[in-house]
């Protein structure tokens, strides 16, 4: 097999690509052809495809807010008060 030297196209990282696989002949997107794992393939094709205006461009997701806990200084009214003994709540 004749194996060659390529440049990652999402990392930069160099990788070995084999050109004697089947040829593109369907015009098939294969990921060995621009990356250097099937994950970074996925990235460039959906970089393509929302270029070209084939796929909508994916939008920031809102960060989720943290609530913030309420501290209490003192029991509420309602709670600090206790009947006395003998008395009915």
């Amino acid at each position: 097999m004749a194996i060659g030297k390529k440049i990652c196209r999402v990392c930069g990282k160099e990788y070995e690509a084999c050109h004697t696989l089947r040829p593109n002949l369907n015009n098939e997107f294969r990921w060995q052809d621009v990356a250097c794992c099937e994950a970074h393939g996925q990235e460039y094709l959906r970089q393509i495809m929302e270029s070209r205006g084939l796929m909508p461009k994916e939008e920031p997701k809102p960060e989720k807010k943290a609530f913030k806990k309420k501290k209490f200084d003192e029991a509420p009214a309602f709670i600090a008060e206790e009947p006395e003994k003998g008395e009915v709540a």
